[in-house]
């Protein structure tokens, strides 16, 4: 698995003088360091997570953010039992994304496996912009849609403001 410091350090935990001046400089943070180390001896008997790049991590409000590179979401996404070992390991609610996703990619990796149906953008008279996505209604979207976490995700990576509605079909 490549990770944004160094396989002996990911594989020890302890920084080289390189890693340790990415990180004094800012380049990398003490969370990429921490998930790094974590996702590279996972990687260790997952053959799966050892074929991915691992490029970031951002927290949101108790969640945990990965960004991995261009591609590997799919490979990620065809093993449940991986992403099941990543939850474990971290302890916490975990989202994946790829970290060059444009914003409907991402809008479309946040709802995954839900379809979106319609994806506007709203200009408001303040000169933002607010995203309004249209899921399908029914019941159990709804209930898989954790609208308040969603927003969060958005927000803490691109900088997006979302709004979620549901499209009730007219019956004529």
């Amino acid at each position: 698995m490549k990770t944004p410091i160094c396989n002996f350090c990911a594989k020890t935990g302890v920084l080289c003088p390189e890693d340790s001046r990415k990180l004094k400089s800012g380049q990398i943070t003490d969370l990429d360091v921490e998930c790094s180390v974590k996702l590279s001896k996972l990687a260790e008997k997952d053959k799966v997570l050892d074929k991915l790049t691992f490029v970031k991590a951002l927290e949101s409000d108790g969640d945990l953010i990965l960004l991995f590179g261009g591609g590997n979401l799919k490979v990620l996404r065809s093993s449940q039992e991986t992403l099941k070992k990543i939850n474990e390991a971290f302890g916490r609610r975990v989202w994946v994304f790829e970290a060059d996703a444009s914003e409907r990619k991402l809008l479309e990796e946040v709802f995954y496996p839900i379809r979106i149906l319609t994806v506007n953008v709203v200009w408001l008279p303040d000169g933002s912009k607010l995203t309004k996505v249209i899921l399908p209604y029914s019941r159990r979207v709804i209930e898989q849609v954790d609208e308040n976490a969603v927003k969060r995700v958005l927000k803490t990576l691109k900088g997006i403001d979302v709004m979620i509605e549901y499209e009730r079909r007219q019956t004529v």
